[in-house]
Order: structure tokens, then sequence, then C-alpha cells
């Protein structure tokens, strides 16, 4: 059965749907706000010394007495805006929908309807979904013409709801929103397709962190973490552990299958100074020498045994596996620090958090979750002065940071109290200055498995580096082309 979303041979099938509910999970374990099921994770359970990027590549910090951080709960009543322009639609109500919220988010979300709908202005209806079925719905809803006016989007959503009719460009009212220059510029890349902006980001998540646990390093004598791929390589071999053929402790570490395998070799391809998609986006760039040095940099860690082919198996399928203790250092996303620190606590105290690598240059993939406004909304103006509330900062903090850990999405957001009192995820937030879009298409819910795919049979050796680059590029023109 094809959903009338799509036009030509874009049109997109139930088939797809089933893949693309991974846009909150497999698309980005990052922006797994997907635990609705979870309450808020319990705050750091120490506190440790201030750190920035440039202070993280310093000798690491001895854990200080366990202080609980706490950031504002995110139940919390916050005021409504005193920012957004009166309203100019008294009596209109405005649909939200929000995906893989916690228990405290939701919360949070309803005092704040309950404070705004008081105004007497524009009113907002809330409804909450998982992010596993997110997109079916939103699809379905957008076929049948009944979705809400705005809905929360996953990381890979804007060239697909574009594309296909699902967006409404808000270039006219951004014309004279002052602030929208406080977003970061690959935050707003995310949300234009073909010139024009179809979404406010909410949230962002990086996942080339470099991780690394203290004492192990203290036990090495190593000092500071790596900054190169050079020195990635060799102190993954000066860290890895094993017993017999069992890799014990990983040197080195990331997720590798056949659904999100890309996504640590998009981080190593922007390193490298390369693109897996050419400018104008109609035709994938993977048989390059910056991606072959890209994937190459990856392969080493496992053809030199310093960690799984896989990555170190983990809780979950999403997930690395930083928080099982098995892993010295490597690549994590805040995420992997959100679980850490709720479900592995002593490992979160002995977690450093530093800048991502670098190759030819420093950088790291931005992943986006943003608001989107139905594109045949009967009540544009309302809709967009309810927008403006959702992404005020206070809100954004309330909602995403306090109850998600996510990443700031714009510069006001900075000052959430998680990012001052935990010295982790102060990186983290100070990585935002080095990320870069991800290059999204319209096909990329199939690309993207057909590209990890590609990387999951460099990584066991099934192919060479050489050999699984000019399949990947195959693989992902023929989907381009419609096959």
């Amino acid at each position: 059965m094809t959903l009338p979303i799509g036009s030509g041979s874009q049109a997109i099938s139930r088939r797809h749907f089933v893949a693309l509910t991974g846009l909150g999970v497999l698309a980005v374990p990052i922006l797994a706000a997907c635990s609705s099921s979870q309450s808020t994770p319990a705050a750091p359970t120490t506190t440790p010394a201030s750190a920035s990027p440039a202070a993280a590549s310093s000798t690491p910090v001895a854990t200080s007495a366990p202080t609980a951080a706490q950031p504002t709960q995110a139940g919390a009543i916050v005021q409504p805006a005193a920012s957004v322009a009166p309203s100019a639609g008294k009596g209109m109500t405005v649909q939200v929908r929000f995906n893989g919220l916690s228990t405290d988010s939701m919360d949070f979300v309803k005092n704040f309807v309950k404070l705004w709908n008081a105004k007497g202005g524009v009113q907002i209806a809330p409804d909450f979904t998982d992010w596993a079925s997110s997109f079916q719905k939103i699809t379905t809803g957008i076929a049948g013409g009944i979705a809400p006016d705005i809905y929360g989007a996953g990381g890979l959503w804007t060239p697909v709801m574009a594309a296909n009719g699902g967006a409404r460009a808000i270039d006219d009212y951004l014309k004279t929103y002052k602030d929208w220059s406080d977003w970061y510029p690959a935050a707003q890349e995310d949300v234009t397709w073909n010139g024009k902006v179809y979404g406010i980001p909410y949230e962002t998540g990086l996942q080339g962190n470099v991780g690394y646990r203290k004492s192990i390093y203290d036990k090495a004598g190593i000092t500071s973490p790596p900054s190169t791929w050079d020195e990635a390589h060799q102190m993954a071999k000066q860290l890895v552990q094993t017993s017999g053929d069992t890799i014990t402790m990983a040197g080195w570490d990331f997720l590798v299958n056949n659904s999100v395998g890309t996504q640590p070799y998009e981080d190593a391809v922007d390193q490298a100074g390369g693109h897996i998609f050419n400018a104008d986006k109609t035709a994938p760039t993977n048989n390059t020498p910056e991606c072959e040095a890209a994937l190459n940099f990856l392969v080493w860690f496992a053809q030199n045994k310093t960690m799984p082919p896989n990555g170190m198996p983990a809780a979950q399928t999403v997930r690395d596996g930083w928080e099982t203790g098995k892993v010295a250092q490597g690549r994590v996303a805040y995420t992997d620090l959100q679980y850490t620190n709720q479900y592995a606590p002593q490992v979160y105290a002995d977690t450093g958090v530093a800048a991502p690598l670098k190759g030819v240059k420093q950088a790291q993939v931005l992943y986006v979750d943003k608001w989107m406004v139905y594109s045949k909304t009967k009540q544009p103006d309302a809709t967009w002065e309810a927008l403006q509330g959702l992404i005020t900062p206070e809100v954004l903090i309330g909602i995403f940071v306090n109850g998600d850990w996510a990443q700031p999405c714009r510069k006001a957001v900075e000052n959430a109290q998680l990012y001052q009192q935990d010295s982790r995820m102060k990186v983290v937030a100070n990585n935002m200055q080095y990320a870069v879009p991800r290059e999204a298409v319209p096909q990329s819910f199939d690309v993207q498995p057909a590209m990890s795919r590609e990387v999951e049979a460099a990584m066991r050796g099934a192919k060479s580096v050489k050999q699984a680059l000019q399949d990947m590029d195959a693989a992902v023109a023929k989907i381009m082309k419609g096959g």
C-alpha cells in the first residue's frame, strides 16, 4: 500500500514507513529523546571540575567528592514568554505533536500549555507520541489531511517532508523574527531545503565527542585524550585489553551495524574534508580519496584488534557500549552520557569528554530535531504565534535539556544549568563549535542503511575499503534514481 504523500517515483510506501520509524531512533541514537517510557535521568552523581574543549585536552582531573548536580526540574512551571507578540488569533487552537518525551518533560509541557492558554489568545492543544511510530503517524495524518499544525520531526526529515509536501516553508515569518540569528548556522542549514526553511530546530546532538576513562588513562600514564586520527590509533593500541581472542577493554569504540554504521563514517568524512553527496545532492561521492581516508581510519581499529568489528556490545542495539565500562576511549554522544549517568554512575564519574578528532579538519556531524508546520494548516498566523512560544530559551531548556540532556539548538540555551554544573555536558555543549550539517536527501531513509551495510562489511573485513565505497556509491545512486 502506498500512501499519497509522495509524487511520482518519490511516493513513500508503508514498507518504507517501517524502516523510517528509525527517524528518532535509527537516524539518531542521539536525539533519542526516544525514551518516552523513562523518567528524567537522575542528576549527575558528581560535580566534576569545570571544563572546556581546550581544558579537556589537558591532564584529566580526579573525580571530585560526590555532590548531586541539580538542574531546574523539568516539570517546573515557566511563565509564557513575554517576547511573543500579542495574539491576533483569539479563539483559535493550534495542535502540537511532541515526540518521545520523558515523563518530566511531558509534565513541563502540560504546565507550560496551561499558563500559555490562560492568556486567552491562541490556544495550544498538545498530544504526545513515541519516536518509533512518529513518522508513520504524521505521514498517515498528512495523507488524510488531518495532521497537527505543528509536529516534531527527526534527524533526516527535512528533505523528505519538504520534497513530499508535508511541511510548510516559513521564510515569510522568519523575515521579521529577530531571534533567528541566534540559531547555530549548522542547525539552520539542517532545516533548509532548496533554499527554503522548513522548520525550527528545538534540540541537537553530536556523536563524535571523544570520551575517555580517567582511571584507565592514569594506569597507562596517559595525560590527555587524542586530538588527531594518528593519536587515536596510537593510544587505542596502548589501551586495548584482551583475554585470548576476546577484547575485554576496547582501546577505541563506536557503534557499527547495518542501520547506523554510516554515522561514525560521516563524522570521519567531514574530518577528512570530504562529502557523501555532490554539491547539489544529486549523486553520491563516497568513492573519493577523502572518503577512502575516512573509512580506512575507522577500519584500522578493527583490523588492529583494538575494538570488536561491530563495536563493544551494549544494552541496546542503537547505543554505543560506553555504559558497559568496557571501553577505554572512543566516540560518545550525549545519550551515552545520559544513559551512563543513569545506569552506570560509577562509570560516569570516571568519564572525561573532549573535542572531536581532527583529520584534515576538526568536525562532527550535527543531528537536529525540529518543529515543522503542516503544509495545509488552515491558520498559519496562529500557528506561527504558538511556535514562537515553543522555541523560547526557557521552554527549550525545560523540555529538551533538562528532560533529555539534549544539546543546544541556539546560543541562548547554552546557559542551561545542566551545562554549567556538569563539566562533561559543558564540553559536549561547547563542541557545537565543530558542528557541520548532516548531508541528507529525500531518499535518506533508504540511503542510510545502504551506506551502513557497506561500512559494516569493510569493518568486518568482508570487503576492502575501496570495494565497499564503490558498492556504496552504486547502491546509493540506484536508490536516488528510484531503483
